[in-house]
Parts: structure tokens; C-alpha cells; sequence
């Protein structure tokens, strides 16, 4: 047996022209037998039979040859060497049998009008009959050749959703060797039962059983519509089995709406943490509609999404600005498709531009005469951030500073800094930066008073996903086979959903008078453990520890790093003790926190830029730390 897999998997390796060619070879051979069986049924008499078969007529000859061409032509019409023989599928027989009838059909025709001496003119419609039989007898048999050799490293695969998806799901995955489609699962009663291409629909209840009596790994859920709290009922069901679970975006996301393996994520925190935020989008289209939009770090995974978001609104002009190339790339590209296929006409313009040249800040400033201005640029990456603090407060604090000076220059209507829950009682360099940038906002809104632009800022913890979050750290530690490694075992963090946050976010620039420390609600901080063990049973896989030595992953605490902390925290104490919470059922509140005074503040930012110039990167550290905290 193991013989024979090293024979398929050398033929699997030549080349295609070569595969094409031996097709074609053994097409020929079964053509040209096909009319040799034709004469011998139709040639009745046993002289006719003898003469046929000792030396065949010239007009016998040219038949076989008429047959050999005309079948040629139409294979290559119907381009049946296109399709793969060991994925051979309707499609590909379709293909043959379309050629076939296109034989009977031309044959006919050119031996009625030939009228050769001593050929049956049924021979133009027996040929190729026979012709097709055989020829879907070889094909079929080198499938399944190529399928039973190959069966032992299929993943069994259980579609969950039987609806236009799912079957387009099924029909791209088929002809795939690696795959093997078990069941459909579906809620719909009236589906359940019934079959698709012999593959039987079940109930949910049903699967469990079938999981384990067939060692599935693997559950793709194709129900593109389904909503988060159905999403997170049928993954909490099938969390005590090691089955790997994936789950099919909404069809918008999908290249030409077709159904790919590749388009299938991996289940993470999104479906355990998102919650309806329960934000009045007409009441952040008023402040968006026809404005000129500006945002900084438009590239990165926040400043991205409120491009998306702010679009949705349609506004007069988006002002895409990022210092890294690939990333305003990216974003522009996908701005640029969301525009095409929603029919938008919104005039987007992309600055490659870093918010530490003011003067290069100021002519896209002057140029576009934004309305709105979404902060969002930073460093924020806290490791690379501690071993490179003066590039740090450079870009976070200054950046910050000439985005801020370069709106109230130009006018603009509103700013909005993008802040993160580090800043609060600050142990690390990214947290400390941000603090400043909080405090520069503050006191330019205070230092305006009653004039433009508004100033505000909006704080919240983790987004998941993001490139800063720890859950693709984690899958990718996952997928290379462990270990998962975690600072502490103590350890927890808010989390949010990036499209939740960055909702709250547009609703915090609406709501915005000036001045406002806006804090996003995150629920309870989730112990990072936690999250690592429900990835790897979301993963298929089990956790590998004393208990458990069979176990797949293994998780290892690595101490915790230079300025981070166990328990993040997302507030100050307020000027009056007390939080301002929103009266409404937003989750956003309002702080009112001590800040320093802009004069006061001027003078520190004096003091840094000396240390900044001296290169005094641990002493700049010990003074926003004396400082700011």
C-alpha cells in the first residue's frame, strides 16, 4: 500500500503538460478502440467482420481518423484537459458529455454527406457512446485511485449551514483532496434529512454523537447572516469536543462574494466579547456627512476602522495620513473597493506624510481644510516603545503636539485623540507618552476656553486584534505548535472589539464640547489564562500540563516585562471624586480629571526637548515619570 502512495505522489509530481499529454495518449488509445467495437457490432455478417478485422477498407480508415479529429476539436473546445482527473467532478463530466454529443452530432452529419462504402452511418452515434463510457470509466478510476490513496490524510470536515454559502462552500472544497465533506448541519427542519450530493443534512442535536464516532476535526461555520449571540450559542455547544472551529465572514468581506477555504477565521475572542454597543448611527452621520475627514495612523488596525466606519456616513472628502507606505497602501486599496462596490463617490486622498513634520503637516492642512480630525497615530507597541523611548515621546507627545497646533491653524471643527487605558498611573514608556499626549489636549482645550476647535480625547483598553492585542500572538503560537506564553498567571486586560470601540469612538467626536476625558466601557477585565485555554480548545486542541502530558499546546508564564503591569486601569481620580457616567445607555463615560496648565506644561516640553537633544533617554524617562504619574 505504502508502495503504491509513493507511485501516485511521484505521478503527482510531473509536470501538467506532461499529465496533459499522457491524458491525451490515453484518450486516443480509448477513441480508436471505440470505433474498432463500433465496427465490430455494427458489421453483422461474418464475412464483413473478418474482412474488417484481417485488412479494413480505406473508407474504414478515414473513419477512424474523421473520429480522432472531430473529437479533438471539441475536447479542446469544451476545454475537458482544463480540469484536474484526480478532482474530477460534475462539472468535468458535464464538459465530456457535451463533447460527446457534439461528436454524434458533426459525425452524422460528415458520414451522411461522405456516404463511405461499407461504415454504418450508426457508427457516428455508437462510437461515441461507447467512447464516453469508457472514457468516464478511466477518469472515475483514477479519482478514486488518487482519493483512497490520499483518504488516510483527509481532515473530515463538518459543514454547519446548508443555505447558498454553504453550497458554494461545497462546491469550491470538493475537488480538494485534502478535504472530505462528512455532514451538513442545519436548523431548518424542513432541510433536515434531506441530502446534498449524497451527503446527509442533520440536526444540531445529532452532531455530537457523529463527531466523535467519526473523529471529525474540523466544523466550518457558513452561515454568513448568522448574528453574534446565534455564533456564540452554537460554538458554546460544541466547546467540550477537540474540534476545530471556523467561521465564514460576512459575504461583503469575500472577494466576488465566492466561498473559499481561505476566507474561514479562526473563532476568537469577538464572539465571546462583542456586545451591542447600541449607538444611533444617524446621530454620528450629522457630524459626518459632507465633512472634510482627516485621520492620522489611517493604516493601522484602529485608524482603519473608523476609515470604514466614517465612509459608511458619507463624507465630502477622507484624508488617509501614514508614515509607512505599505500600511496607507493597504487601507487606500481597501477604502477604494468598499467606494466601488457601494457606488460612493466620497473624494478620498492619501498623505504619506509623518505627524512629526509639522511643515509637510501644515500643506495637507492648508490643502484640504479638514473638518473633523481623528488622532490615531502612535507608537504603541510596549516592548519596542521601552527600548526606544526618545523616538517615543517624539512621535506620541510632538506628533500629537503638531497635529493639534496644525488643526487650530486651519480651522478645523473638532479633535479627537485616540488614547489607551496604559496612560492611567503609567508604569511603562508607551503608557507615559500617551499620558502626556492626554494632558497636551487638556491643555490646549483648557488654554482655547470658549474658541475652536474642540478638543477631546477617547480612552480604552485592548481591541482585539489589533496589532498590538495578544490574540494573533497567540494563534500564531498556536499554529507553530506552542508554547503559548503569558507574563503571569494573574494577569487580565479589558477587551473590546475593534468595530465596537471604534463606534463608540465616532459617537464620543459627536457628543464632544471640549476638553472631555471620553472612557469607554469595557465590561470586566478577562483574565489573560483564560483566554489562552479557550484558544486552544477553540483550536481543536487540548492544553498540555502536568495533569494532561498528552496534551497538544503547552502554556509558559515568562515573567512580566519592563512597565507592564498585572491589573490595567482606565481611570484617574475625577476633579469632584465621582465618575460622570452618561445618563443614556451608551457605554461611554465622561471624566473629569486634574490636568497641568498650559503654561506649565510648555515649560516641561521645553525641559524635554533639551533631554531629547542630549540624548538623555533615562533621565527623560525619570522625569515623566517624577512628573506626569
Amino acid at each position: 500500500m505504502i508502495k503504491k502512495i509513493s507511485i501516485l505522489k511521484k505521478i503527482d509530481e510531473i509536470s501538467r503538460i506532461n499529465k496533459i499529454s499522457l491524458l491525451i495518449s490515453i484518450d486516443i488509445l480509448i477513441n480508436l478502440s471505440s470505433t474498432w467495437l463500433a465496427f465490430f457490432f455494427l458489421l453483422d455478417h461474418t464475412h464483413q467482420i473478418s474482412s474488417f478485422l484481417s485488412s479494413p477498407s480505406n473508407e474504414q480508415i478515414t473513419v477512424f481518423m474523421i473520429f480522432l479529429c472531430v473529437t479533438s476539436i471539441f475536447f479542446y473546445f469544451f476545454k475537458v484537459y482544463n480540469s484536474i482527473t484526480k478532482y474530477l467532478n460534475l462539472n468535468s463530466l458535464i464538459q465530456i458529455a457535451l463533447a460527446s454529443f457534439s461528436i454524434i452530432l458533426i459525425t452524422s452529419i460528415i458520414l451522411i454527406y461522405l456516404a463511405p462504402y461499407g461504415v454504418p452511418r450508426s457508427i457516428s452515434i455508437l462510437q461515441p457512446l461507447i467512447f464516453f463510457s469508457m472514457i468516464i470509466f478511466v477518469r472515475l478510476s483514477i479519482r478514486n485511485i488518487f482519493s483512497f490513496a490520499g483518504s488516510n490524510n483527509q481532515k473530515s470536515i463538518i459543514i454547519y449551514g446548508a443555505g447558498s454559502a454553504g453550497l458554494q462552500f461545497y462546491n469550491s472544497i470538493s475537488q480538494n483532496s485534502n478535504y472530505k465533506i462528512l455532514y451538513f448541519i442545519d436548523d431548518d427542519k424542513k432541510k433536515q434529512g434531506l441530502k446534498i450530493d449524497n451527503i446527509d443534512i442533520i440536526p444540531i442535536q445529532k452532531a455530537k454523537k457523529l463527531i466523535i464516532k467519526n473523529d471529525i476535526n474540523l466544523i466550518l461555520l457558513c452561515i454568513p447572516s448568522i448574528n453574534i449571540y446565534a455564533k456564540r450559542k452554537i460554538i458554546n455547544y460544541f466547546s467540550d469536543l477537540r474540534v476545530k472551529i471556523k467561521i465564514l465572514p460576512g459575504l461583503e468581506t469575500l472577494i466576488n462574494n465566492k466561498v473559499l477555504y481561505e476566507d474561514f477565521l479562526d473563532v476568537g475572542l469577538d464572539e465571546l466579547l462583542e456586545r451591542d454597543s447600541k449607538i444611533d448611527s444617524n446621530e454620528t452621520k450629522n457630524e459626518i456627512q459632507d465633512s472634510v475627514i482627516l485621520v492620522t495612523g489611517a493604516g493601522g488596525s484602529i485608524g482603519s476602522e473608523i476609515c470604514k466606519q466614517v465612509l459608511v456616513h458619507h463624507p465630502k472628502k477622507l484624508i488617509l495620513v501614514d508614515n509607512s507606505e505599505f500600511n496607507l497602501y493597504s487601507i487606500t486599496n481597501k477604502i477604494n473597493s468598499i467606494q466601488k462596490s457601494n457606488d460612493q463617490n466620497t473624494e478620498v486622498v492619501s498623505k504619506l506624510v509623518d505627524i512629526v513634520n509639522l511643515n509637510r503637516l501644515e500643506i495637507v492642512f492648508k490643502e484640504h481644510l479638514p473638518n473633523l480630525v481623528f488622532h490615531a497615530a502612535a507608537y504603541k507597541h510596549l516592548p519596542i516603545v521601552e527600548e526606544n523611548i526618545i523616538e517615543a515621546v517624539i512621535n506620541n507627545v510632538y506628533g500629537t503636539k503638531n497635529v493639534i497646533e496644525a488643526g487650530i491653524k486651519y480651522k478645523i471643527r473638532k479633535f479627537l485623540l485616540i488614547s489607551t487605558d496604559k496612560a492611567v498611573r503609567a508604569t511603562s514608556a508607551m503608557g507615559l507618552t500617551k499620558r502626556l499626549s492626554e494632558l497636551l489636549v487638556q491643555a490646549y482645550s483648557d488654554n482655547l476656553r470658549e474658541k475652536a476647535p474642540t478638543l477631546s480625547m477617547v480612552r480604552f483598553g485592548n481591541v482585539i486584534n489589533s496589532s498590538g492585542s495578544i490574540i494573533p500572538l497567540f494563534r500564531n503560537q498556536i499554529n507553530q505548535g506552542g508554547p503559548i506564553t503569558i507574563t503571569h498567571p494573574d494577569v487580565t486586560r479589558y477587551f473590546m472589539t475593534i468595530p465596537e470601540a471604534v463606534s463608540l469612538v465616532l459617537y464620543s467626536m459627536y457628543i464632544s464640547k471640549g476638553g472631555e476625558v471620553f472612557v469607554l466601557k469595557m465590561g470586566k477585565p478577562v483574565k489573560i489564562l483564560d483566554i489562552a485555554k479557550k484558544m486552544i480548545s477553540f483550536s481543536g486542541l487540548k492544553e498540555k500540563s502536568n495533569e494532561f502530558p498528552d496534551g497538544d499546546i503547552e502554556i509558559k508564564y515568562i515573567g512580566l516585562r519592563k512597565g507592564e503591569k498585572i491589573h490595567e486601569e482606565l481611570f484617574f481620580e475625577s476633579i469632584d471624586g465621582k465618575e460622570n457616567v452618561l445618563t443614556d445607555d451608551k457605554p461611554i463615560m465622561i471624566e473629569k480629571e486634574k490636568f497641568i496648565p498650559f503654561p506649565e506644561l510648555e515649560k516641561m516640553l521645553k525641559e524635554i526637548s533639551i533631554l531629547i537633544d542630549n540624548n538623555s533617554d533615562k533621565e527623560l524617562l525619570q522625569m515623566l515619570k517624577a512628573k506626569i504619574t
